[in-house]
């Protein structure tokens, strides 16, 4: 069909549609009506609080995504056509016709299928990375293969990044990096950090308030929520809905309703066993999920490829389960693009005016957060207590402009080379820096060291099982002072111009159960000046703990002064002790608002 009309653009969604119905089949055979289906259409996982607010904003999006894929389209079609399609001038149609007969004579590249691109980036902790699982077994890998066809159908390229980390919490430090981690072009943030925030309620709302910073305005998507505190996320949710945000999360009922109708193991012989799906065989014993007799755990996982990898652990999803999570998913993105699709077919326009209409409207309602959501300057306790609302607003840290300069990953700072500042890029080739063991028995020459943990990685396979390690900037005794310098010229660029109030969060590695090894010095050892820090020369004369992170002090409060080119220079020395143990600082992101 032809990208540049609406109408064929629904014919192609229909296709596509077709097609992966047919795929779900073939993996759940006749069970997938009463699995996927309710009431004759795929079933709806996804909920608002306010359907009224949240879905015709969504829709808005997927319109914008439409409509610049037929900006740019046309202005390719131009170059190559000659052909300004803007206006009623330009060679005929016959002639183009003649030189495109002509160029098929040619040995051509790929023609290009997606002329705009939408990312749903997935926030979470081990269960949502997909631990124990391949990287492309988690929800979020089999979403993006039900939704890429879909999309890629009327231009679009759909990416979906796992950027979900392993005993990660929601905030401070994930919300605060969240534009370095999950990149400026997010379309959609989900938070699935319901075993490691519970019961701090305050990081989900932090969570939720930096990305309504984000710049590219993406939609706030909710996973896993219920359980503790599901009456009050939801609350919040309708709070940010009525201050402009889009808002939805996944509502458990209908897990429970399809894994309700999954057939159980218990009770068959083994020619039945073999006779059920795959995708739903040794999938539910006894009324177990992955779990139980006859061998719901032990065929849990696909050990088809690299079974000796980490965290196989019980409480880990398998893959039989993030696929019905990722099919939700995907049935959630489909019908609404269908719905745009079919909302822009009713109405008469010009792409690029239509567009720049729909970013007005998207940029009012955003307007409309950041003047209706500012918060009082009051303690939050466990993260924002007295002593540092005296300094620091609780306004500025939820919803002013930062940088985040991180080591985790995965992340798009480190992907896209921005952190390192070199052509090392892609999931597969970003530099990783330097294992512990090689830097300890070196020394830096002057920056702080990009390092990781060698036991911290997968044993080598052919294919990606899991990408989140908590690296971290590393200085030892032997190192004198390092430094590093935010931002750099890389994150100025990307991040664009900003007007920095010189507030300064620091957040060291989470030590494993909260025991951190001898040696290992942090916010304490700045008092006993086994630490020394300095922002463009300034002492560091505090750190006072904000969450799991601290925020810098010096002699005149929590403010720092930028250079004369906007830049925090950053130094760090780790002194030695006297009893002869090593000693080493870990930080794993610094975040300057």
């Amino acid at each position: 069909g032809d990208l540049l009309k609406v109408e064929d653009l629904s014919s192609n969604i229909q296709t596509a549609k077709a097609k992966l119905a047919t795929d779900l089949q073939k993996k759940y055979g006749s069970y997938y009506d009463k699995i996927m289906m309710e009431d004759g259409k795929w079933r709806e996982g996804f909920k608002a609080a306010t359907p009224e607010l949240s879905g015709p904003r969504f829709r808005r999006k997927l319109k914008m995504k439409i409509l610049e894929m037929q900006v740019l389209l046309r202005e390719n079609n131009r170059n190559v056509d000659g052909c300004d399609c803007n206006k009623e001038s330009g060679p005929s149609a016959s002639s183009s016709n003649r030189r495109l007969a002509e160029a098929k004579q040619a040995v051509l590249p790929a023609l290009t299928k997606t002329f705009s691109k939408f990312v749903w980036a997935t926030g979470g902790h081990s269960a949502s990375a997909g631990h124990g699982n391949l990287y492309n077994e988690s929800y979020t890998a089999m979403m993006e293969h039900s939704v890429q066809p879909i999309f890629e159908s009327v231009g679009i390229a759909f990416q979906g990044r796992n950027y979900a980390m392993g005993g990660m919490r929601s905030a401070p430090e994930f919300a605060l990096c969240q534009e370095s981690i999950f990149g400026t072009d997010a379309d959609v943030i989900t938070w699935d950090f319901g075993m490691t925030d519970v019961p701090n309620s305050w990081k989900h709302f932090l969570y939720l308030s930096r990305a309504g910073t984000h710049r590219n305005r993406p939609a706030f998507v909710g996973i896993n929520i219920h359980g503790f505190d599901f009456e009050q996320k939801v609350k919040v949710y309708k709070t940010a809905e009525k201050q402009g945000l889009t808002t939805f999360y996944l509502s458990g009922k209908v897990i429970d309703s399809m894994e309700e109708v999954a057939p159980d193991m218990f009770g068959m012989n083994q020619g039945e066993i073999d006779a059920i799906p795959e995708y739903l065989r040794y999938f539910k014993c006894k009324n177990e999920i992955e779990k139980s007799d006859p061998g719901c755990q032990e065929n849990k996982y696909n050990d088809a490829l690299c079974s000796n990898r980490k965290h196989k652990a019980p409480w880990h999803p398998g893959w039989k389960s993030n696929s019905l999570v990722g099919n939700l998913m995907a049935f959630f993105l489909i019908e609404n693009l269908e719905t745009a699709v079919g909302e822009l077919a009713k109405e008469t326009f010009d792409p690029v005016d239509k567009l720049q209409e729909l970013k007005d409207e998207e940029q009012k309602d955003y307007d409309t957060f950041a003047k209706d959501s500012t918060l009082e300057d009051k303690p939050i306790p466990g993260f924002l207590e007295d002593s540092i609302i005296s300094g620091v607003s609780p306004e500025v840290i939820h919803h002013s402009p930062a940088i985040c300069h991180t080591a985790l990953a995965p992340s798009q700072l480190r992907y896209e080379g921005i952190l390192t500042e070199t052509n090392l890029t892609g999931i597969w080739d970003y530099e990783q820096g330097v294992s512990k063991v090689a830097a300890d028995k070196g020394k830096s020459d002057g920056p702080m060291r990009i390092v990781f943990d060698e036991d911290q990685r997968n044993p080598p396979c052919p294919v990606l099982t899991k990408v989140d390690y908590k690296d971290y900037f590393y200085a030892n005794e032997k190192d004198g002072w390092t430094s590093m310098t935010i931002p750099n010229d890389s994150e100025k660029e990307e991040y664009g111009p900003w007007d920095p109030k010189g507030h300064i969060v620091v957040c060291f590695l989470i030590c494993d159960w909260g025991k951190c090894a001898d040696g290992d010095v942090r916010e304490p050892a700045l008092k006993d000046g086994k630490l020394k820090m300095k922002v463009n020369d300034v002492s560091v004369v505090e750190l006072t703990e904000a969450g799991e992170c601290s925020i810098m002090k010096n002699e005149d409060g929590y403010s720092f002064k930028p250079d004369n080119t906007g830049k925090f220079k950053i130094d760090v020395l780790v002194e030695p002790a006297e009893s002869g143990t090593k000693q080493y600082t870990k930080i794993t992101s610094v975040v300057v608002f």
